[in-house]
């Protein structure tokens, strides 16, 4: 991803995967270095997650702002396509855009290819599935599962920041739920651990340890419950 994104010609650049499989992760540690490159290079990095209350509308007045570098009135006055198409022709710029749905994604990768815009303008995706076209400037990445090594070595590793003693027993139940190829769920799944540890609670509770990533937050068995048991206060 990182070779193609050094390029200079433009690229699509998809990485494919379900919920918590690490992709968010990944778009930012690829944003963090190719900022160091195009520091150096001449180059910008333009880094936008669309929260949930981000209306579309709102996500692009962002992205239009940031690709112009204009906080005020011009930028909103602006569509993708005449923004990218102001840039000079020396420039480079890398998008990497985080939580986009499919017909977002292809709304701003379709103002991209037909911008006419001088400049180098590549973009990088989370997506959550493929495109049936794929042309020359496209790559798809699928980011698979955790292996069950890489489970063992994310458990025991985020285990150890939180100073939490885990035994291989207790690393192999939660290896073996549902949602343990997302690192996700493995950093959340240690921190509810933690919690009911510092709560006193023994752990005969850890069968019964949700296998999603939303089981464990919402659940009756899960973290807003527990913490509306032991603060007796009605979280939801």
């Amino acid at each position: 991803v990182l070779d193609l994104m050094r390029e200079r010609r433009s690229y699509t650049v998809r990485l494919l995967g379900g919920a918590g499989c690490g992709i968010s992760t990944l778009l930012a540690v690829c944003a963090s270095t190719l900022e160091d490159l195009h520091t150096t290079g001449g180059g910008r990095v333009v880094h936008l997650c669309k929260m949930p209350w981000h209306s579309e509308q709102m996500f692009l007045r962002l992205l239009l702002r940031q690709v112009v570098q204009d906080d005020g009135a011009q930028a909103d006055r602006l569509s993708l396509h005449e923004a990218l198409g102001q840039l000079d022709a020396s420039q480079r710029l890398v998008l990497v855009l985080d939580g986009l749905l499919p017909e977002e994604q292809e709304s701003i990768s379709t103002a991209i290819l037909y911008s006419g815009a001088a400049c180098v303008v590549s973009l990088l995706m989370g997506c959550s599935e493929a495109r049936s076209e794929e042309d020359g400037t496209e790559h798809q990445f699928i980011v698979r599962p955790l292996s069950r090594p890489e489970q063992y070595a994310i458990l025991k590793t985020r285990a150890a920041e939180l100073d939490l003693s885990l035994t291989p027993e207790e690393i192999e139940v939660v290896a073996g739920k549902e949602g343990a190829g997302s690192p996700q769920y493995l950093v959340v799944a240690l921190r509810y651990i933690k919690l009911r540890r510092e709560a006193g609670h023994a752990m005969p509770w850890l069968d019964q340890l949700p296998g999603r990533t939303a089981d464990i937050l919402g659940a009756d068995s899960g973290v807003l419950a527990f913490l509306e048991h032991v603060h007796s206060n009605k979280f939801v």
